[in-house]
């Protein structure tokens, strides 16, 4: 089961992957259609304040942190 900090944290880590395969010098030698993937996809994809707006609206499933449930 996947509990609500999981998942904020799983977009977060994602974003930040995807950034940095758009940065040669933390992933050399990545193709540059998997760049240019990376690139389209971030074009929308949830930023800071999204995600801190979603995990105050919805925090049984976008929670920042464990003891939001219990607030």
């Amino acid at each position: 089961m996947t509990l609500n900090y999981e998942r904020f944290g799983a977009v977060t880590a994602t974003r930040d992957f995807l950034r940095h395969l758009l940065n040669p010098k933390v992933t050399p030698k990545v193709p540059r259609k998997v760049r240019e993937e990376a690139r389209r996809l971030l074009k929308h994809y949830p930023d800071d304040v999204v995600m801190d707006t979603v995990s105050k609206q919805v925090p049984t499933l976008f929670g920042r942190d464990w003891r939001d449930q219990y607030k």
